[in-house]
């Protein structure tokens, strides 16, 4: 295959198999499962967590009582290491607050579509670099043969803004995704 004619298979791949809407509201259901994926046990884990914080703060204040009453140096150590466990625990309980809510964060069928159009109308652009650029940003990469050859892409999920997302419940805290979303590949002839 020469350049031209594997730039036209890959660009009409993209835009009739990778971009198409059947594929796509597919790729919608897989990313928003990929979203609440591992909350299993979470409540639990939160719940043990803030039961840990709660004895270790009771323990901190029943060290600084004794070293107030007694002047106790052992009790000086002993409340630094109560501290630092309760900073760690502080810190597991935010993180496992942040996943709870992240379990609630999903992408609407019409923010999809509308960045999939954007997608689409730039790879209809007049601007051949244009073009590349939106390639790049999801095509990772392509297998040429003699007669067949492989497309391997995913969905770029950062194209959507968080500001684009909507959340099922209260507003989340921080949100972590992968720089880009479900993906695949295809062949092209």
């Amino acid at each position: 295959m020469g350049a031209e004619m594997v730039e036209a298979e890959v660009m009409r791949n993209v835009l009739d198999r990778v971009l198409d809407p059947a594929y796509l509201g597919q790729l919608l259901e897989e990313v928003n499962k990929r979203f609440s994926q591992g909350m299993e046990g979470l409540d639990f884990q939160i719940a043990e967590t803030e039961r840990a914080l709660a004895k270790t703060r009771k323990a901190i204040e029943a060290l600084l009582d004794l070293a107030e009453t007694e002047g106790s140096a052992a009790a000086a150590g002993r409340l630094q290491k109560r501290e630092e466990e309760k900073t760690r625990l502080e810190t597991r309980l935010r993180c496992l607050e942040a996943r709870l809510e992240q379990r609630k964060l999903t992408v609407s069928e019409e923010v999809f579509v509308d960045a999939v159009q954007r997608l689409r109308g730039k790879l209809h652009e007049d601007s051949i670099l244009e073009r590349r650029r939106v390639l790049k940003s999801f095509l990772q990469k392509i297998e040429v043969g003699k007669e067949r050859g492989t497309l391997y892409y995913t969905f770029p999920l950062y194209a959507l803004s968080l500001d684009e997302l909507v959340y099922v419940g209260s507003t989340p805290g921080a949100i972590r995704t992968r720089a880009h979303g479900s993906g695949g590949r295809c062949s092209i002839h």
